[in-house]
């Protein structure tokens, strides 16, 4: 357990920067619902900042006054332009819950009876902000499609051009396979999209277009697809070639399953550990198959 007078401290700053962070969001967002809500959020930030400015005082605590930190405020400012509203939105609803937990802590060693009451009814307002954030009317269904087609396009491409760099020596021969792979998966992805939404509006009213569908579809997985194979469009080829290709599609499988954990609401850095371990296991054994291939293959009919 802390220091009482650095639990002080630290809580009053949190809620501080909490309180900056929503008035902040607030004045940049458009949708009246969101930024009311968010203008809600900040009020109870403050006042839960005043308790602990007031416990503070009453303990003796000296609390120096300064402002958030900028660059804190900055990251999320940015998070909110990069992600959009939906996941901005799912990140702020684990935040809460996070507070709600550590409050809940909290309460529990503190001897005071009214101080612990009091830090129940802050636990327990961080959980109705949490709920107040869920029930934004927020649409993440987009999102959350062009995720999952980032997800496809990634982990597939990259197993391919593994097994491609197993096979072929020069880059070029990689580059144009995967490429190859990524149109034909874009094209069926397309298709797919296209026919599972149409056959949806036969079914029961439904407000997506299929062409909309198809169209989000197929430019998310082409977006996955391209990244595992730009070091070989860049002619960088063997072992290096290869290591770049781990390197920036585990990268980038890690920050959809860090994304994709956020939406469904499961730990995001254990979802993001687990599609980062099963892409690149995936990509081993294709890379290794192609070795394999390549072994007894007389190398008269290989490219290379």
């Amino acid at each position: 357990m802390e220091d009482y007078k650095e639990i002080v401290i630290k809580n009053y700053y949190d809620e501080a920067f909490d309180e900056q962070l929503y008035v902040s969001l607030s004045k940049i967002e458009k949708n009246p619902r969101i930024r009311d809500t968010l203008i809600k959020l900040a009020e109870v930030e403050k006042k839960h900042k005043n308790f602990w400015m007031t416990l503070a005082r009453e303990k003796g605590v000296m609390v120096k006054e300064r402002k958030p930190s900028k660059l804190r405020i900055g990251y999320y400012m940015f998070l909110r332009k990069a992600l959009g509203v939906y996941l901005m939105s799912k990140l702020l609803e684990r935040k809460e819950w996070s507070d709600w937990n550590k409050y809940m802590r909290l309460s529990k060693y503190m001897k005071d009876e009214k101080e612990r009451q009091q830090l129940i009814e802050i636990a327990n307002d961080e959980m109705h902000h949490e709920e107040m954030i869920a029930s934004s009317e927020v649409s993440g269904k987009t999102v959350g499609d062009f995720i999952y087609g980032i997800s496809d396009g990634l982990v597939e491409v990259l197993a391919a051009v593994s097994g491609l760099a197993g096979l072929f020596k020069f880059p070029i021969y990689i580059a144009l396979g995967g490429l190859i792979v990524g149109l034909s998966g874009t094209m069926s992805m397309s298709i797919g999209a296209y026919l599972s939404t149409e056959s949806e509006k036969d079914i029961e009213a439904s407000n997506t277009s299929p062409g909309k569908s198809a169209l989000i579809t197929g430019v998310s997985y082409i977006t996955g697809a391209i990244v595992p194979i730009l070091p070989f469009l860049f002619s960088i080829g063997g072992l290096m070639g290869l290591l770049t290709a781990y390197l920036i599609a585990g990268i980038t499988t890690f920050i959809v399953g860090y994304l994709t954990g956020l939406m469904s609401n499961v730990n995001p850095y254990r979802k993001g550990l687990k599609m980062l371990a099963l892409a690149l296991s995936a990509a081993i054994a294709t890379h290794l198959i192609g070795i394999a291939v390549s072994a007894v293959i007389p190398k008269g009919l290989l490219l290379s």
